[in-house]
């Protein structure tokens, strides 16, 4: 059975435009495998740009890598992937640096908070993880996800980066149709007029410092070390390395 109509961009004039981010279109789920997987049955049901897929509880949740996943309490974290039209999206850099600018934005504004993007596709506050992001592309779409802890105490020990929540960071956060209403109030501003890439620059985890990055796959443990930079227009991570050569890396994950 479709889950709904076709929500398709439209033309005004000669400008391409799309349904409006606010107020959300959300489809809740108690518990799922994955969002991002929901979100993909959506499309494949007739929902397009700017519909929601939400939950409390992931039992796949899966991070950028293979192997990886995302671990939840079933609570009190923010679980969404959000269906973005590829033509929505005109930033020079990744939407996923795009996602992250509009959930710093958010924490900066409504909690008061100084969060900082790691390249490239975390978010952290005070050295530790409070959000994710992936993005899958489908077709003519982006399948946009987005794990951000909200009010935990308690998480595994055994995570590769300490993690933090809003709560844990002295905040006192909304509720999760709160949190997520505001920073898609934000990414829709954004995507009407993207930010340049200082914005990220002026937030980026590391920059001037030391680090250790493993090019590429993890698994190949291909590392390199060296001095982070900024990011180029187009999202890219510049480090100078040790021996003072400079090095534009595409792919790869800071160990350090």
């Amino acid at each position: 059975m479709a889950l709904g109509p076709e929500l398709t961009p439209f033309y005004n004039g000669s400008m391409l435009q799309f349904d409006s981010l606010c107020p959300p279109r959300i489809l809740f789920t108690p518990e799922t495998s994955s969002t991002m997987d929901d979100a993909r049955h959506g499309l494949s049901q007739g929902l397009g740009h700017g519909w929601v897929f939400r939950t409390l509880r992931q039992n796949s949740g899966r991070g950028r890598m293979p192997g990886r996943r995302w671990d939840d309490d079933g609570a009190t974290a923010l679980l969404y992937t959000l269906i973005l039209h590829r033509d929505s999206v005109t930033c020079t850099y990744p939407v996923t640096q795009l996602m992250a600018l509009a959930l710093c934005t958010w924490i900066e504004e409504r909690h008061g908070l100084s969060p900082q993007i790691k390249w490239p596709n975390d978010v952290m506050i005070h050295k530790r993880k409070i959000a994710g992001i992936l993005v899958e592309g489908e077709g003519a779409y982006y399948l946009s996800g987005m794990g951000v802890n909200l009010q935990q105490r308690d998480f595994l020990p055994n995570y590769r980066h300490p993690a933090i929540s809003l709560a844990e960071a002295g905040a006192q956060p909304g509720t999760p149709e709160e949190e997520l209403e505001g920073i898609l109030q934000i990414l829709e501003s954004y995507l009407e007029e993207p930010p340049s890439i200082d914005a990220i620059n002026s937030r980026l985890h590391h920059k001037n410092q030391q680090i250790a990055l493993v090019l590429g796959d993890p698994s190949k443990k291909n590392i390199v070390e060296g001095t982070v930079l900024d990011l180029q227009t187009d999202g890219a991570l510049r480090m100078r390395l040790k021996g003072g050569e400079e090095q534009v890396i595409y792919s790869g994950e800071i160990n350090r």
